[in-house]
């Protein structure tokens, strides 16, 4: 039984009499008291605080305050500056598992024993109150278990290189042992291992077999051949009343032999065994922890223990026999329920228990459980299943080097290679139906802050972030295959990174517009700019008391900002309400959001994020996509080097580098009468010399500049390029050029490309330009025309 607690006292007469440790919280509800009994079926410790709550202690001493003992600070403990009492404060924050509360002796500065309190998970909970998860042990469980089974799955396979054929030293591997202690103990310590115990010893597997026994003589009522031979040979011979034949006396007793039934088969001995295994390796990490003064482990080592015994104590295991061979390949072992799982839960121990994790220490160390790293490593395996699912890859990648598995052999055992603030990739191709496309997943990638030379050379190129170095916790990259590598891709603006990061602090993410907030009123803008920077300072005020999620939103804005090419950056929650992203523009990416994935079995939110994956193929396969017409304007405008600067005014609806304009020739005044009069220029085409090249840029020049080798300033006229005004080819002998007002002088040519003309604006484009100067003049070929833009026009103006 489990109940509430305002305050509570914590003897320590073993420190010294009447010394006691008081512990209360900043909100009701938040620290309970367990009976030992439950307490110690759970692995826990009888006195409970929730995460992220706040708690203040104090110690007396006969009843009264007291200096002389005080608990050790470290980042969950702060003791008050007040040096004449023992007094401070206690915050958990996500810390979960068992937490060690120091106290030493200030006169001495000796410790004099720890104190253990549990420190229980509020976030897997299913409301929105601040209380115990009901499903936390099963959630933290599950989450190891699925750890455990996947690492040992991919040990399992066939075609793995790792060979198993490690010891385990007790002594040596003190900082392990506990880790792969948990994990055998996800393997046995669970409701599927006992349930196949108990369908074994329900009914276990039988064979029958002879019993030979002696029997009186007299008592046999059939006789066999075996039985005759027996009485005219065995001795102990008693001689007959009445002779039969020449038969004159018989055997005593005689062999008889009798069928049973019994349950000690290869299966059952192998069961046997396997639990006798089992019992050995939790009794040798019982004297490790004990050694070591590992004071939580050694009590789920005991109970584990206790388990295991149980199962062996079975009336079932009494008569069975140790195996001389181990018989795997028996079809009872492979096919029947509960021989089958024990099998495969053996399979797994065999190498759980050679299994280590560098990165495990952060989950589990000395006790305690970090269920926010824990999240963050089982989410790995959810999206790395989820990834090779949805794009068929099986490559990965450590330090730059490909590998096969996750798991590699050292010398301690069999490291799996997962760990926070290390990367890991999975990278391969795949074919979307339309296209192949390059595709890597990625954990802890890190992109590198900035690049002097990049910057230097004013190079958009490489990858990386703008600004300082960041490093999400997952990144989906994906760019053409038909590109030479991953660097041409970020060259060319034609990779996509899609980012997640694990979010165990969001309980329940509800970002929402100020809009849809209420907070601003879209038709009313009188009063939006107080009212949202109240709402801005009401947000830091809730961040300072621990409320991250504006925070958790805001990273999600500095990875898509930040980091080049990135399409969108979500957060990964244990919720359970169902977001729909936030989409940049029309499509579905750019965007930001989050997804609720819980540690549960059945359905957890997964199939969310799967269908958010499906929606990412689909939009990659779609060619003519706003996103990838957008890449394509970043790379065009970012490969020209800028080297020009423009300080004039120009209209705002004109973009220089965009804008092309055509330097034509006119061949005398009489040409240039024509042009005036009717608004029109022409240029020959066709297979001539001199002719114009029917391209975009002759086509849709916006701007005409005019000159002779008479004329003295350049005169320039803008182009029409209305729908119904545009460039056209017209042949010599339309009305344009044989009407008089005035004559077309000279026409030799059979069709012309004629433009209609407009007077330029104001006040723009007003100067003397040198367009002698301008890369496409050739003063062999003065009178060809030829294009520019904009921006290469006004930087050549004469001052």
């Amino acid at each position: 039984m489990k109940i509430a607690i305002d305050t509570i006292l914590i003897p320590l007469d073993h420190i010294e009499p009447q010394l006691e440790l008081h512990i209360y919280g900043d909100k009701k509800q938040t620290i309970y008291s367990l009976e030992n009994e439950f307490a110690f079926e759970n692995g826990e410790a009888p006195i409970q605080i929730l995460e992220g709550q706040f708690y203040h202690y104090y110690v007396n001493l006969k009843g009264i305050a007291t200096s002389k003992y005080q608990i050790r600070e470290n980042v969950i403990v702060k003791n008050a500056i007040r040096k004449d009492v023992s007094q401070g404060r206690i915050s958990p924050n996500i810390y979960v598992g068992s937490l060690p509360l120091t106290l030493f002796n200030t006169e001495t500065n000796s410790d004099c024993g720890d104190t253990i309190i549990e420190v229980l998970a509020t976030k897997l909970g299913d409301n929105d109150t601040i209380t115990e998860d009901s499903s936390y042990r099963k959630n933290y469980q599950f989450m190891l278990k699925d750890i455990a089974d996947k690492c040992t799955e991919l040990l399992m396979q066939i075609n793995s290189p790792v060979t198993q054929n490690f010891q385990i030293d007790f002594n040596k591997d003190s900082e392990t042992i506990y880790q792969r202690f948990a994990f055998v103990s996800t393997l046995i310590n669970t409701n599927e291992f006992n349930d196949a115990i108990h369908k074994i010893t329900s009914s276990p597997t039988t064979k029958w077999r002879e019993n030979i026994e002696f029997t009186d003589t007299r008592s046999i009522g059939r006789f066999n051949s075996f039985s005759i031979k027996q009485i005219a040979s065995r001795s102990n011979r008693v001689k007959l009343t009445h002779p039969i034949g020449q038969l004159n006396d018989v055997p005593i007793k005689i062999e008889t032999s009798q069928k049973v039934e019994t349950t000690d088969t290869p299966e059952n001995r192998f069961v046997k065994h396997a639990l006798e295994v089992f019992l050995q390796f939790c009794n040798d990490c019982l004297i490790a922890f004990i050694k070591h003064n590992y004071s939580k482990n050694i009590i789920e080592a005991k109970l584990l223990i206790e388990k295991i015994e149980s199962h062996l104590f079975h009336p079932v295991f009494k008569e069975i026999e140790r195996p001389t061979t181990l018989r795997l390949n028996s079809t009872v072992l492979q096919r029947k329920s509960g021989y089958r799982e024990l099998l495969t839960a053996w399979l797994q121990f065999d190498l759980a228990a050679k299994l280590i994790w560098k990165g495990g220490e952060d989950v589990y160390k000395a006790g305690k459980r970090d269920i926010a790293i824990l999240y963050e490593y089982w989410l790995f395996f959810v999206l790395y299943d989820l990834m090779k699912e949805k794009f068929g890859i099986n490559g990965h990648q450590y330090n730059g080097l490909p590998y096969e598995h996750l798991i590699i052999p050292t010398n301690d055992g069999l490291n799996v290679m997962l760990k926070s603030g290390q990367e890991t990739a999975l990278e391969g191709v795949f074919n979307s139906g339309g296209r192949n496309l390059h595709i890597k997943f990625s954990y802890n990638r890190t992109f590198i802050g900035g690049s002097k030379y990049n910057i230097k050379n004013k190079s958009n190129s490489f990858s990386g972030s703008w600004t300082k170095a960041l490093r999400p916790d997952y990144t989906l990259s994906i760019w053409p295959d038909d590109l030479k590598d991953e660097e041409e891709a970020e060259n060319l603006e034609k990779i996509v990174h899609i980012h997640f990061d694990s979010k165990y602090k969001v309980q329940h993410f509800s970002i929402k517009t100020d809009v849809e907030q209420g907070i601003i009123d879209p038709d009313n803008d009188l009063n939006d700019r107080n009212i949202v920077i109240d709402s801005l300072e009401k947000e830091k005020r809730e961040e300072r008391k621990g409320d991250y999620k504006n925070a958790d939103l805001l990273k999600m804005h500095a990875y898509k900002d930040a980091i080049r090419r990135t399409g969108g950056a979500y957060v990964l929650y244990p919720g359970n309400v169902k977001h729909d992203p936030y989409l940049g523009f029309h499509e579905i990416i750019p965007g930001l959001g989050a997804f609720a994935i819980r540690p549960t079995e059945g359905e957890n939110g997964i199939s969310e994020l799967s269908e958010f994956i499906d929606n990412i193929i689909i939009h990659f396969n779609n060619m003519a996509s706003q996103q990838r017409r957008h890449s394509n304007s970043i790379y065009q405008t970012h490969s020209a080097v800028n080297t020009h600067l423009i300080n004039e005014p120009i209209p705002e609806f004109i973009i220089p580098h965009e804008t092309q304009v055509i330097i034509a020739y006119y061949k005398s005044q009489e040409h240039l009468n024509w042009i005036q009069s009717r608004m029109k220029y022409n240029g020959r085409i066709g297979n001539v010399r001199g002719a114009m090249d029917l391209t975009p840029e002759f086509i849709g020049a916006q701007y005409i500049l005019l000159h002779n080798e008479n004329s003295e300033e350049p005169i320039i006229y803008k182009i029409d390029q209305t729908p119904t005004k545009k460039p056209s080819v017209i042949s010599s002998q339309d009305s344009i050029f044989t009407e008089n007002r005035p004559l077309y002088p000279n026409s030799t040519n059979p069709f012309y490309l004629v433009f209609n003309l407009l007077e330029k604006e104001d006040n723009f484009l007003d100067k003397a330009y040198d367009f002698k100067a301008l890369p496409g003049y050739s003063a062999e070929r003065d009178a060809f025309a030829f294009t520019c833009n904009l921006v290469e026009l006004m930087n050549v103006r004469e001052h």
